[in-house]
């Protein structure tokens, strides 16, 4: 599915963003060129949620400067004939110095940044300078060509982000070398298990979408699919 259309006006910060009928589960988003044009593209990848999309526009057009902090925001529903079609959905030009239907002024708006935002905590009672990797792979592959980012941990937080990359399946790799033998830290083995990212938080790469926080993890416990191995070259 498909959408494009025109936000006229050269002189203000113009953002559209496809989304669910809740507007924060966000699915695309781009920024406007210079001559007001956009488009945009998703799919529904969960089952579980109906996908009633929404084109949703952010503007700073005709408000006052002191304002400038701040975004207006009104949204276009995606006739239902143009879903689960090959058809795009042209909304035509818009003209933003018209005050919408259900158009709300003062919103907060963070511009796009990261298409893939993760953090969490690491913790190893009475270990607490235990050495921790973390690692974001593209793919389940884990090779040089998916390997993303690292972040070596200082202390049990961690919080790493996928820069401009484009995302497949993008995983998390833990290593760690908590509860380990002093043989095989010297051999330098780590435990290593891997933890995929739910779609939701992360999609083809344009747009920054939620932070994933994994939430708190014991590196204690053995988690599904864990193995000991030396960590290979990135």
């Amino acid at each position: 599915m498909t959408e494009a259309g025109f936000l006229l006006r050269e002189d203000c910060d113009r953002f559209a963003l496809l989304s669910l009928k809740d507007v924060q589960h966000i699915v695309d988003g781009t920024e406007a060129y210079e001559d007001g044009s956009f488009e945009l593209e998703g799919e529904n990848r969960d089952a579980t949620t109906a996908f009633e999309p929404l084109i949703v526009v952010y503007h700073q057009c005709g408000q006052l400067k002191r304002k400038n902090s701040t975004y207006r925001r009104f949204a276009i529903k995606v006739p239902t004939v143009y879903i689960n079609s090959n058809e795009t959905f042209d909304i035509g030009r818009i003209n933003l110095d018209l005050f919408y239907p259900g158009q709300k002024d003062g919103i907060k708006f963070e511009r796009f940044t990261k298409p893939l935002k993760v953090s969490g905590e690491l913790f190893c009672n009475d270990q607490p300078e235990v050495a921790r990797i973390i690692r974001m792979f593209s793919s389940l592959k884990q090779d040089s060509e998916s390997f993303i980012a690292e972040e070596i941990l200082d202390g049990d937080l961690f919080h790493i982000d996928s820069g401009r990359a484009r995302l497949d399946e993008p995983i998390l790799q833990i290593n760690h070398q908590c509860d380990m033998s002093y043989s095989e830290i010297t051999k330098g083995l780590y435990r290593q298990f891997v933890t995929r990212i739910p779609f939701f938080y992360y999609n083809a790469g344009r747009v920054g979408l939620r932070e994933y926080n994994v939430g708190k993890l014991s590196l204690h416990l053995i988690y599904p699919g864990e193995v000991t191995r030396r960590l290979s070259d990135h």
